[in-house]
């Protein structure tokens, strides 16, 4: 499967092996086995729209109490543990013909109380996992040790958050390497934001702090919620996964008393008026930040947060591929191909996209894709289709893997892929080929 398999921010590259002192779950009958990723070989790949194989939290939970993660435990194994810990179990979407929702990821933005049942298993994969972050916690510096341990304290009572920086710690991504625009590593720039950066007025500092480190340990969680900023948020899955230093340090600035954060391209972003304090959208502090201030830089346009459109027109609310573009290579500082396929026929139009996406997934950069969407109104039944976009993580022969932007990994066939693609922003380096 071509998948991003190189994380930019830091050398941790999800493998493809099976721990020797864990037996993988077999893949369903007469299906097929995607490489040696433990999560993707559970699924039921065949036809999209198949039944996916259930697999309850009890089980995972199971999974994790039997194989507590080791010294030399492959990262990829880590996080996907972590976020099944946090995920709803592998169900049908409950209206939808042509893709399967692989894992419906849980809502991290929130505390999980350690008396609850989802606490409880949480509780004991972070016991389970004790030794192995002692282990990593000696190899790091003084000053890295301290900031850790201070990051630890302050999630102290929020196991979800507790675990998601062992997870991080385990999986190689902290410290980090330092931010493309300037600033600290991961774990500094967390730990600066912890303990001295100024906040504007509203926004709760540890609050913060744990949202960004559940974040970052299960990107797929972060969600658009009921705004129409699928573009922004895609982007913001990526950087979170990809680019937590730079992650930190962009939300860190937004949430000062200035509320400006200059991008790596270049451009300075803002935070939108009303979004220090909670402005009823069920997000997370650092995705109410990030989204309507990416809203606005995307275009230039004056983006109202509360009525999620822009220059008070109830017509404008999206980006086109130009816009999203744009805010991509502003964040980055790399070149973005932004291309709209529509008018290839299906089989060029399929040669162009595999090409671009084999070439930026292998080096484990971003692909956002904008699809056509068909969802079916539970109310009344009718069908609807829009504009959605999405970051694809991978694909095969017959199936696309990809992050939707309302907390969710799925599927989908090439096929159906293929027909549905709308436009493509690819992220490609300076000195790539």
């Amino acid at each position: 499967m071509r998948k991003a398999d190189a994380v930019r921010d830091k050398s941790w590259q999800p493998g493809t092996r099976t721990r020797t002192d864990q037996a993988p779950v077999p893949p369903p009958p007469d299906q097929p086995r995607v490489g040696g990723d433990l999560r993707r070989a559970s699924q039921a790949l065949g036809e999209v729209g198949a039944k996916a194989r259930t697999e309850t939290r009890d089980e995972i939970a199971r999974m994790l109490r039997r194989a507590p993660v080791e010294d030399g435990a492959d990262p990829a194994i880590v996080a996907d543990q972590y976020a099944d810990m946090v995920a709803d179990a592998i169900r049908q979407p409950p209206a939808a013909t042509d893709r399967t929702i692989t894992r419906n990821v849980a809502d991290v933005t929130k505390p999980v109380s350690q008396a609850s049942e989802a606490g409880r298993k949480l509780t004991t994969a972070l016991e389970n996992n004790a030794g192995a972050e002692a282990r990593a916690l000696a190899a790091l510096s003084p000053a890295q040790q301290s900031a850790y341990r201070r990051l630890a304290a302050a999630t102290t009572g929020d196991v979800a958050a507790r675990l998601g920086l062992q997870v991080l710690l385990l999986g190689d991504r902290l410290p980090g390497q330092a931010s493309s625009g300037g600033g600290a590593d991961t774990l500094a720039g967390l730990d600066r934001l912890l303990t001295k950066a100024p906040l504007a007025e509203g926004i709760d500092r540890n609050a913060l702090v744990r949202q960004l480190v559940r974040e970052m340990a299960a990107p797929a969680a972060i969600a658009q919620k009921g705004k129409n900023t699928c573009t922004v948020t895609s982007l913001q899955i990526f950087m979170a996964d990809r680019r937590p230093s730079e992650y930190v340090r962009i939300v860190t600035a937004l949430a000062s008393p200035e509320g400006a954060a200059v991008l790596t391209g270049g451009p300075t972003v803002r935070r939108e008026p009303g979004t220090a304090a909670d402005d009823g959208s069920g997000r997370s502090i650092s995705s109410r930040l990030w989204q309507p201030a990416m809203m606005e830089a995307a275009n230039g346009r004056d983006y109202d947060n509360a009525a999620d459109n822009f220059d008070g027109d109830p017509e404008r609310r999206g980006l086109n591929v130009r816009d999203i573009g744009r805010v991509f290579k502003a964040v980055t500082g790399d070149r973005v191909i932004s291309r709209d396929v529509r008018s290839l026929p299906l089989p060029e139009r399929e040669r162009f996209w595999k090409k671009l996406l084999g070439d930026s997934l292998g080096r484990g950069d971003a692909v956002l894709v904008g699809l056509e969407w068909t969802s079916i109104d539970a109310a009344t039944g009718k069908e609807n289709t829009s504009g959605h976009k999405v970051l694809v993580t991978g694909f095969d022969a017959g199936v696309v893997h990809f992050t939707n932007p309302w907390g969710q990994e799925e599927i989908m066939s090439v096929r159906d892929f293929t027909q549905r693609l709308k436009n493509l922003n690819v992220l490609v380096p300076e000195n790539a080929d």
